[in-house]
């Protein structure tokens, strides 16, 4: 697991040259060798590390306190979703883009956990493996810093579990 500091701005345009308008979206930025250990990542993805995060929760505040890359994408939806405590500011994306429309039997893939803040992910630890892993690598991080954690890949034992009853437990946590 490696971890780097990130660092978020609020971006403004400037129409016709005039003075320059906060859009309210977020444009973020990453440390040169965390972009170069993402690319190998992201690119079977069709993905920039330049310009991903810039997508997650379309750009829109707040910024998430921090943000773990998995080394592929996992079908673990399911088991994300039901150990993630309500209310937790946990939340998760897929390094492939979604499809459009999105179908109703739809199952995304976890490529991306984000955090918005540090206690949700405390709360989560005793929930998931994973989650106590992520917070292993951060429970000593500074709460006014942003964090990206480059994960190492999953555990064959534990995906052994989750795997065979991933898509029931998304399924379960999906409203009727």
């Amino acid at each position: 697991m490696k971890i780097f500091e990130f660092f978020v701005a609020t971006s403004a345009i400037s129409t016709n040259g005039g003075p320059y308008i906060p859009d309210h979206t977020l444009t973020y930025a990453i440390p040169d060798e965390a972009q170069e250990l993402l690319e190998p990542i992201l690119g079977p993805y069709d993905q920039d590390p330049m310009w991903y995060f810039d997508k997650l929760n379309y750009g829109r505040p707040p910024a998430p306190w921090a943000i773990a890359c998995l080394d592929k994408e996992y079908a673990i939806a399911g088991h994300i979703a039901s150990c993630r405590p309500e209310g937790s500011g946990i939340l998760f994306t897929q390094y492939t883009n979604l499809p459009k429309p999105i179908p109703y039997d739809f199952i995304p893939k976890v490529g991306t956990i984000t955090m918005l803040h540090k206690t949700g992910l405390e709360k989560a630890t005793a929930r998931s493996p994973l989650f106590e892993e992520l917070w292993l690598g951060l429970k000593d991080r500074d709460l006014d810093r942003r964090w990206l954690i480059i994960a190492d890949p999953l555990r064959d034992d534990w995906l052994t579990k989750v795997l065979p009853v991933d898509n029931n437990l998304w399924n379960s946590t999906r409203p009727q």
